[in-house]
């Protein structure tokens, strides 16, 4: 049986995991081929952006914060952001929700 201060220890520890895990994270853009080191562009500049998903939660994030994201990644082109649809498949649970951009010519 447990003592009674490993047993506050590790509710300690449950409930911090559950703090830390629900905790909304910042929008970020998802790069599907981000860690294959197979991939032809793993480690590179990306030339050519011609799609872009932001992977975002509801909860924390504002329709601001996705476009400036997307108007920056797609600035590093010089192109400029289209919004087309959200997705709920292609992201992480902490960040469920993703929104896709086409990055288009000025």
């Amino acid at each position: 049986m447990l003592s009674l201060t490993n047993r506050y220890a590790i509710y300690f520890i449950v409930i911090l995991g559950f703090c830390v895990g629900c905790t909304p994270r910042e929008p970020f853009v998802y790069y599907q081929q981000e860690f294959n080191r197979d991939a032809p562009t793993f480690g590179k500049k990306q030339i050519n952006i011609t799609k872009i998903r932001i992977c975002y939660s509801k909860i924390s994030t504002t329709s601001k914060k996705i476009t400036l994201l997307a108007e920056k990644e797609c600035a590093k082109v010089n192109k400029y952001p289209r919004f087309i649809r959200h997705d709920t498949l292609f992201c992480p649970i902490s960040t469920p929700t993703g929104a896709q951009y086409l990055c288009e010519s000025k």
